[in-house]
């Protein structure tokens, strides 16, 4: 193991971290002044990170770019994201919250699953409210990727590295140069993030929401900075062009890059994933307004306004973003189990959303009609297609076998929360373990939209913690932290 590639790729994402708290002490010196000491935690947090980049930077000089290789990435894609959440957690620990929440918080917020402890967001201070929202824009497009584009000095082990991080897998052959991928894929994430907030500010928002709103929506992460989430503006205007932002996060950024800078808007017809995206989620919507306008038991039932929350729940489930703007507890049955298999099956590959993705639930469905034709005809030689191409058998068997991984943490964190939550009702249990596996937020029951997740014992969220990570870096990123094999020197 190449262990001086981590320090100095560790000690350049405490560097980004340290900027990020500089924005939020910037903010609070103007806004917050001196109030109950919290330029002071900020200044102590930003002192703090660039201390240990520092530190790493040192103990990783001389590095040897010629002996980068596969496993260097991955550790580097699984610990920065551990490393990054015990930094984020930081600023909430120094105001006073304990350690087990200021983690739970600061994950949730990094992964992009938007869970949250805060039961009062207007007795919290608004710098950390931007702190929040920040993780989360951070942690949508990536960390390392962010540090890929921005620093640029890993060289030959960049390109390992995007191959291993969940939300930025992308053809390489787009363009010749890793860093000139990474940077494209920025300006777009800050573009769309840029496109949210002047949005938002012509429906009305203030700055400060704007911005955080603009910034989890692109993320999908789901943070508000108000506890009625979206939900708190009652405008349609705002809940459709979150919406909008909201389904961009959701597709493949490869493809919004060929679309965007390459102008080749045929790729939107041609990419089967999207065309089945769109699909699922125009199915979803429907089956959702049907179920309201016809079983939904309302005292004034306004029918525009129910159509408008059908569509943006779908979309924000389905993203795994988590933004409410009614809440779905009160739903007929039909449209929640509709809610939990959006959760499932969350956006597109190499998209900020999270889930098992829509290109893998196609693959696995066309490899098991291949099994059952096989049964009639078991000479006969079928190849799966993707886009109109013949799919490697490799990447098939890595897509069943995901799959089947997926199911078994699921279960696994869903039979450990009810061992530590022996009060939670079925539901409640169940959508908090897929919520937090799939980084959506929200659940039902007592995780619904209009709860939070204080109430659950420190293990509890410790718990879930790890299955946000889990979820966030798809599985084997994280699982390979625990084999002593992976940790040997070379």
């Amino acid at each position: 193991m190449n262990f001086r590639f981590i320090y100095s790729t560790l000690g350049g994402i405490s560097v980004l971290n340290a900027l990020l708290v500089l924005i939020c002490l910037t903010y609070s010196l103007l806004h917050e002044g001196t109030e109950e000491g919290l330029s002071t935690i900020w200044i102590t947090c930003f002192c703090f990170n660039l201390i240990v980049a520092l530190i790493l930077f040192y103990w990783g000089r001389g590095l040897d770019k010629s002996r980068i290789f596969r496993r260097e990435a991955l550790a580097v894609v699984s610990i920065g994201w551990v490393y990054s959440g015990l930094f984020f957690a930081l600023p909430f620990i120094l105001y006073g919250i304990p350690i087990w929440d200021s983690l739970f918080e600061s994950y949730s917020g990094l992964t992009t699953t938007g869970a949250t402890i805060f039961a009062d967001l207007d007795s919290v201070p608004r710098s950390f409210l931007l702190w929040r929202s920040l993780s989360q824009w951070l942690g949508g497009l990536g960390i390392v990727i962010l540090f890929v584009a921005l620093l640029g000095f890993i060289g030959v082990g960049s390109k390992a590295l995007l191959s291993r991080e969940n939300s930025a897998m992308a053809n390489a052959d787009l363009v010749p140069r890793v860093q000139s991928l990474t940077l494209r894929y920025l300006m777009i994430y800050v573009g769309f993030t840029a496109i949210g907030f002047i949005g938002l500010m012509s429906c009305g928002l203030s700055v400060f929401d704007a911005a955080n709103h603009s910034f989890s929506a692109i993320a999908t992460g789901g943070f508000s900075p108000h506890d009625q989430s979206v939900g708190y503006y009652d405008s349609p205007f705002v809940k459709l062009w979150m919406t909008a932002i909201m389904f961009a996060g959701g597709v493949a950024f490869p493809l919004h890059y060929l679309v965007i800078g390459l102008k080749r808007f045929n790729a939107l017809k041609e990419n089967e994933e999207f065309l089945i995206y769109g699909m699922i989620l125009i199915f979803g919507i429907l089956l959702i307004a049907l179920d309201l306008t016809f079983i939904y038991d309302a005292e004034e039932k306004n029918y525009p306004a129910l159509m408008v929350d059908a569509i943006f729940q779908a979309v924000s489930i389905m993203t795994t973003t988590g933004f409410g703007t009614t809440d779905y507890n009160q739903w007929p049955s039909m449209s929640k189990v509709v809610l939990i298999l959006f959760m499932i099956i969350g956006g597109c590959a190499c998209s900020t959303a999270c889930g098992l993705k829509v290109n893998r639930i196609v693959v696995f469905l066309k490899a098991a009609y291949r099994e059952l034709l096989l049964t009639m005809r078991p000479n006969r030689v079928i190849r799966i297609r993707v886009n109109g191409k013949i799919a490697d058998e490799g990447f098939v068997r890595d897509v069943i076998f995901y799959i089947g991984i997926y199911f078994v943490l699921l279960l696994t964190c869903f039979l450990g929360l009810s061992v530590l939550e022996p009060r939670l009702d079925l539901a409640s249990i169940f959508t908090a373990a897929l919520s937090c596996f799939n980084n959506v937020g929200p659940g039902l029951g007592e995780v619904g939209p209009a709860s939070n997740f204080a109430f659950l014992n420190p293990v509890s969220k410790i718990w879930l913690c790890v299955f946000m990570l889990l979820g966030r870096l798809e599985i084997f990123a994280i699982l390979l932290l625990i084999m002593p094999s992976f940790w040997k020197r070379f």
